[in-house]
């Protein structure tokens, strides 16, 4: 589940650098977690992909607020 944290950051950051406003990058991180997830997990019901996908997602987001808030940013 790591890499696809780190997946998800990547690709919110690539969305923002071309154009996406700042306050929809929780949204973006949040679907491109739920889709890191579906794509890589095999066998898992629908109620652990939906909760493994918000919790890429939101670490993710977390990620990056605390990486932005430890630079001073």
């Amino acid at each position: 589940m790591e890499i696809a944290i780190a997946i998800t950051l990547g690709i919110t950051e690539v969305a923002k650098r071309i154009g996406l406003k700042e306050r929809y990058a929780p949204v973006v991180a949040l679907l491109v977690g739920l889709l890191s997830v579906y794509l890589t997990v095999e066998g898992a019901s629908i109620n652990e992909l939906i909760v493994d996908g918000i919790t890429v997602g939101l670490s993710a987001m977390g990620l990056w607020s605390g990486t932005k808030a430890l630079a001073g940013k």
